[in-house]
């Protein structure tokens, strides 16, 4: 993706989100998936006017994150203790202690993993 066409996505998109004053409006733009789709595009970042702009954007939704929104941009990838187990296992490694992942990093948690709290709310469904 390149040129004028992309560029003035960017550059809208990047003013629509930074514009934003309403939490609901912030939900509803970052759990649909579509900036997560914009933002996974194949741009091409030999274009330096491209580059800065997909930089501002990134920079501006960052800026509207907080723990209820920055959910929506993490993979859940859920795999079994025992594929877990067979895993390390078979790589010659030895268990990791809870809250690690096998390169010795903690596993990031969303808050209400932390917290332990089991209620559904928007995109926790997986579908994002």
């Amino acid at each position: 993706r390149s040129g004028e066409v992309a560029v003035q996505i960017l550059q809208t998109l990047s003013i629509l989100t930074q514009n934003i004053q309403s939490e609901q409006a912030i939900y509803f733009l970052f759990s649909n998936n579509h900036v997560n789709q914009i933002i996974s595009q194949d741009f091409n970042f030999q274009d330096d006017e491209v580059l800065g702009y997909y930089i501002s954007f990134l920079k501006t939704i960052s800026l509207k994150l907080n723990s209820g929104t920055v959910q929506f941009f993490f993979l859940k990838k859920k795999r079994s203790a025992a594929a877990n187990e067979a895993s390390l296992t078979a790589a010659g490694g030895t268990r990791q202690h809870e809250g690690s992942s096998a390169g010795g990093c903690p596993q990031i948690k969303s808050a209400d993993d932390a917290a332990g709290s089991g209620s559904g709310g928007p995109g926790r469904d997986g579908s994002n």
